[in-house]
């Protein structure tokens, strides 16, 4: 819609961010995702386990054609999410039209990557159980991040190290 109108308004400007996987909590360490008995997400599930209202955390497939056999994504920091906003609205300050920009890392962890992460952070086993892959899962998905570097001079700052630290620190796990 936003795209149709902006090509019949020609004094309009609009940015679609596409975001990729967003983890973390704020680095104040006051904000972060709120964890339901419903959360999919994977992070979400790793805190079930971690926080022993879950006995293990379920990995959907180990036969990826993947380093490790699990899905590969982009996960992006929060706060990379928040800056990547503040870029695109000085980007449209001076801009008309429509742009669809991806804001990811442009690299792809795996969910095994993810787990590791969080057990070296807080030295402790998270258990898991692999279980059959989901229909339509693709192995690897992960930003193409060309355009937000070269029209919003944007670029994700925070590791993977930073997002999984940030989450722990905001649930006082650290």
């Amino acid at each position: 819609y936003l795209k149709k109108f902006c090509k019949e308004n020609k004094s309009y400007g609009a940015i679609c961010l596409r975001y990729f996987n967003p983890i973390g909590a704020d680095i104040s360490g006051l904000l972060g995702e709120e964890i339901t008995k419903n959360s999919k997400n994977l992070v979400p599930n790793i805190y079930k386990v971690i926080s022993n209202k879950k006995k293990l955390l379920k990995i959907f497939g180990k036969n990826h054609k993947t380093k490790d056999g699990t899905c590969i994504r982009d996960f992006i920091h929060i706060n990379d999410v928040v800056e990547g906003h503040l870029s695109a609205l000085n980007f449209l300050e001076n801009k008309k039209g429509w742009y669809a920009i991806n804001l990811g890392t442009g690299k792809g962890y795996s969910v095994l990557d993810v787990v590791k992460c969080f057990q070296k952070i807080l030295r402790i086993k998270i258990r898991i159980e692999y279980t059959k892959k989901r229909k339509g899962d693709l192995s690897v998905s992960y930003a193409d991040v060309h355009k937000a570097k070269k029209q919003l001079k944007w670029k994700a700052k925070f590791n993977l190290n930073d997002m999984c630290e940030s989450f722990c620190k905001w649930k006082k796990l650290i």
